[in-house]
């Protein structure tokens, strides 16, 4: 049984050349499945409207922006010392905490990066089979 490309009605005998509810022509194209999946991932790569991975590009500036600000630490520790007139403990302080601080910022960003990496993938490939998927569907009708 035959489905409609149109109104997607189901049911239609084998051997219909149009469909009888809307009156579309329904005779299959002769191509191979392989090459109408070509044609469909041809067509996703030229597809403008395609997904961009935005979301991923501020995660990766939130996770460099997060290890940057650990250098601040030094400073502002060697600036407390000045001020404190004791500029050798507050710098070595700054440097532990840079050390340990940076440490922690670059496994949090790290997860924050791959986390966010695996949903805006999964979420670009369900897009990307959803338009293939319709792509054949509406390509394998004459």
């Amino acid at each position: 049984m035959k489905t409609c490309p149109r109104c997607h009605m189901s049911g239609i005998p084998e051997e219909a050349k149009f469909c009888p509810k809307c009156g579309a022509k329904i005779v299959r194209r002769k191509i191979d499945s392989q090459q109408l999946l070509n044609e469909a991932l041809s067509a996703w790569e030229k597809y403008p409207g395609k997904p961009k991975n935005e979301n991923l590009k501020k995660k990766g500036k939130v996770a460099v922006s997060l290890v940057l600000g650990q250098f601040l630490w030094p400073i502002i520790y060697l600036i407390i010392g000045v001020i404190e007139n004791d500029i050798d403990s507050c710098l070595k302080l700054g440097i532990q905490f840079l050390m340990f601080g940076g440490g922690l910022m670059i496994l949090i960003s790290s997860a924050v990066l791959f986390e966010g990496y695996n949903q805006d993938k999964t979420k670009l490939e369900k897009i990307k089979n959803a338009f293939i998927k319709r792509y054949i569907h509406e390509n394998e009708y004459e």
